[in-house]
């Protein structure tokens, strides 16, 4: 399975935050504010890019599924009850109004 093009994209910003930061151009302080994130989780993300380069700045998280992914066959039986209730819904009115009374 491949990664999407927005992991990519936040990959290579990490990337340029951490070369910049490495380099001395800007404080960890200021690498971590940038990225969002908390600074010690930027020494982890940079201990990840010593030991594995460019590939250990992509989150590994979005390669697996979710565990809380439903069935497609949930999903299609869901759908056709929702739609099978729709329409029941919609023609009750209908006949109701052209059946006699009694």
């Amino acid at each position: 399975m491949s990664y999407a093009g927005p992991t990519w994209e936040r990959a290579m910003h990490v990337q340029e935050v951490l070369l910049k930061a490495l380099s001395g151009e800007i404080h960890w302080f200021q690498a971590a504010d940038i990225l969002g994130m908390h600074p010690r989780s930027l020494r982890r993300w940079r201990e990840r890019y010593e030991q594995f380069g460019y590939h250990g700045l992509i989150d590994k998280r979005y390669q697996r599924p979710s565990k809380r992914r439903v069935p497609i066959a949930a999903v299609e039986q869901d759908f056709e009850f929702t739609v099978a209730s729709l329409k029941a819904r919609a023609t009750w009115p209908r006949e109701r109004a052209t059946s006699p009374r009694t």
